[in-house]
């Protein structure tokens, strides 16, 4: 009988270890999952504040290189149609200053202008090019998953990137030229089992070279 209760204790210390020991796991990973999600949370703050402050920075060195007439040529964008009459009178190679579209920034592409097409400053700003740059949707795929609960559906979608870039004289205000150019297509819509959450497929995007023939037509008089 003394066998069978020291069996049950050792039995029953045995269980409650075995519980703590669980109980020590999930806090372990509960503790790692929150400590996971709050770095990434902080760094996702810390991006966005270092975001804002280059693009601060940015719209204050545009302003302070071009004048703010110039720095607001692209915000908004024109409205109206575009026609060569509205170039500016001045010889070529006219200066162009290319702009995010909508905002007071510089685009990535400005700096890949040639030197001689490139305005540098508020003295050699002839044209204005506005770079936008939008998402079309071709697609969506659904997949269907099962769950506790019914089933739920799984999304894919297919995206195009579309580019138009806006060339405008911005002592006028006045819509030149633009030329729109499509990226690639992305990639088709993965099979069933391929798939394991919603996500969003995209092609390349259209690069300078795409535009530079259009642009240069214009530095140089159309």
């Amino acid at each position: 009988m003394k066998e069978k209760r020291n069996s049950g204790n050792l039995f029953s210390r045995l269980q409650d270890y075995m519980y703590e020991r669980r109980k020590q796991r999930d806090r372990e990973t509960f503790i790692l999952l929150g400590g996971g999600c709050a770095i990434v949370l902080v760094i996702a703050v810390i991006m966005i504040i270092v975001g804002t402050i280059f693009s601060a920075v940015e719209t204050a060195n545009v302003q302070r290189t071009y004048g703010k007439t110039y720095a607001r040529a692209c915000q908004p964008i024109p409205a109206g149609s575009d026609s060569t009459a509205n170039l500016p009178d001045a010889p070529p190679p006219l200066g162009i200053l290319l702009m995010n579209a909508g905002t007071q920034q510089r685009h990535t592409w400005h700096s890949q202008l040639p030197e001689q097409w490139r305005a540098e400053s508020e003295t050699n700003v002839a044209l204005v090019g506005c770079v936008d740059e939008a998402e079309v949707l071709l697609e969506t795929c659904e997949y269907s998953r099962a769950a506790d609960e019914g089933s739920f559906t799984v999304r894919v979608k297919r995206e195009q990137i579309v580019m138009t870039l806006l060339l405008i004289n911005p002592d006028t205000s006045r819509r030149v030229a633009s030329q729109t150019v499509l990226g690639t297509e992305p990639e088709a819509c993965p099979l069933d089992e391929d798939v394991v959450g919603s996500k969003t497929l995209q092609g390349d995007t259209p690069t300078w070279e795409a535009f530079a023939p259009f642009v240069e037509t214009f530095v140089f008089g159309a």
